[in-house]
């Protein structure tokens, strides 16, 4: 016999606040939430457009730096990590400016 869940709620966000990975609250309209989400997004997008194409161990590269940048993001002040971020930032810029001036030519 299966167990059927409707419905999963913790009500730990109902006032407008959620949990970071190290226990802190923060509203959810603070720009951090909104970075953390768009890495998400991109991140899933990215595991659709895997299926599809023949450059898939490239995409999974970059997946995995989009992991360890939510990872990193959701605990702000590991001040140690902080480099590695601003490192993948520019890695991805550089990978994604490559594919902005092909399209130029």
């Amino acid at each position: 016999m299966s167990v059927r869940l409707d419905k999963i709620v913790t009500r730990g966000g109902d006032l407008g606040v959620t949990s970071l990975g190290d226990g802190a609250r923060i509203r959810k309209d603070d720009p951090l939430i909104e970075a953390i989400g768009c890495v998400d997004e991109l991140n899933a997008v990215l595991g659709l457009v895997r299926l599809h194409c023949a450059n898939r161990e490239e995409l999974a590269r970059i997946q995995n730096i989009l992991f360890d940048m939510g990872a990193i993001l959701c605990i702000p002040d590991r001040q140690d990590e902080q480099g590695q971020l601003q490192a993948a930032v520019l890695w991805l810029e550089g990978w994604s400016s490559r594919f902005v001036n092909l399209r130029r030519l």
